[in-house]
């Protein structure tokens, strides 16, 4: 009996031909090409979840239809198949910028993933965000609601020759982005596609995740939350912003395997507890019976902090691409419950981000 050792890593790009053509690249990428890095599309997991505390979880099955039990008995016969696909596909990753630090003082590109971080920017695009230069100061790279983009991705199992390789493409994805203080951020992306190929003859090729296993993702502190009237600061206890895509499977008799994804909806919300402010101790509750839209922005930023300075790669040669913010433009409530924090009052706040203008409800900023 010949056991093999335990090993998970992926790769993931942008399908550049749209939905229904696998990225070729990332489909025939094999060992033998070399180390894999972070522009041939790598993603490093956090540990917190996954199979075997790699970050990735994944699961296959097989769709089928029934043949017509054994007569006299209720004994199943052997199904017909008709599809293989994915059952669970989950990637948790830290958020982070690409780490990337400038020789010079640093410029906005300095801060596109789509250049520095390939993987992050991929799955951006296949939960429905497109970058695009930040409008404002600091310099940096904004990622703005967009139809979403479909991705393929490689995911090798196993060790040495005794690797197992799936290649799913059509891969759309759910975000959430889960804000703890004294904590990292955490991403998790839950990706829905189409098996695509498997192979069980391939070599685990060798990862070097570069500057994503070599500098730390920022901590969650002095985040300076605001949301209510007049944009007054209060902080959060817990923070949970999700992106969900309506993906549904639709019949096509012209694509592989009948079945095509196809993106029909988009909502994002968020869940918090949130410090309630003396100058405005009422304002969820409120806002709750509100029968008029509302123009508050909820946002924070989550950025390195050195000596008291805020490390944005802008400040100075050297700094590390890290820092992020994060803005809903017109939360609107869907419940306020009061809550205790500490000694303190507080309310748990489910909201849903709105605007007024298409395709401007939340932005992601990497600075």
């Amino acid at each position: 009996m010949a056991y093999t050792n335990f090993g998970i890593g992926m790769i993931i790009a942008t399908q550049g031909g749209g939905a229904g053509v696998v990225n070729a690249t990332v489909r025939d990428r094999v060992s033998g090409g070399g180390t894999i890095l972070t522009a041939d599309g790598a993603i490093l997991g956090d540990a917190s979840a996954g199979i075997g505390s790699s970050g990735i979880d994944l699961g296959l099955g097989r769709k089928f239809r029934d043949l017509a039990d054994l007569t006299g008995s209720f004994t199943k016969q052997f199904s017909t198949f008709l599809l293989h696909e994915v059952k669970k596909f989950t990637v948790t990753t830290q958020m982070r910028g690409s780490g990337r630090a400038p020789a010079g003082t640093g410029i906005d590109d300095d801060c596109n993933l789509a250049t520095y971080f390939h993987a992050k920017n991929a799955l951006l695009g296949a939960a429905g965000f497109t970058g695009v230069l930040l409008p404002s100061t600091p310099v940096g790279w904004r990622y703005k609601p967009t139809s979403a983009v479909p991705c393929t991705a490689k995911i090798w199992i196993g060790s040495g020759t005794s690797t197992y390789a799936i290649v799913l493409y059509d891969l759309y994805a759910d975000l959430t982005i889960s804000a703890e203080p004294g904590n990292v951020g955490i991403e998790t992306w839950d990706l829905k596609g189409l098996v695509y190929s498997t192979n069980s003859t391939e070599t685990f090729p060798t990862f070097d995740y570069q500057l994503q296993s070599s500098i730390s993702a920022p901590v969650v502190e002095l985040a300076a939350h605001s949301w209510g009237a007049g944009a007054v600061a209060r902080g959060f206890e817990s923070m949970s912003i999700k992106v969900a895509n309506s993906i549904t499977d639709t019949k096509d008799s012209n694509v592989a395997g009948g079945i095509a994804k196809k993106q029909t909806a988009r909502e994002i919300t968020m869940d918090a507890n949130i410090y309630t402010e003396s100058t405005a101790e009422a304002y969820d509750y409120d806002r709750i019976k509100a029968t008029v839209a509302g123009s508050d922005v909820a946002t924070f930023a989550v950025v390195p902090w050195v000596g008291g300075v805020a490390q944005y790669v802008s400040i100075g040669a050297g700094i590390p691409q890290l820092a992020y913010k994060i803005t809903l433009n017109c939360p609107d409530h869907l419940d306020a419950v009061p809550t205790k924090i500490g000694g303190n009052n507080g309310v748990k706040v489910s909201a849903r981000a709105t605007a007024a203008a298409t395709d401007t409800e939340m932005y992601i900023d990497f600075m």
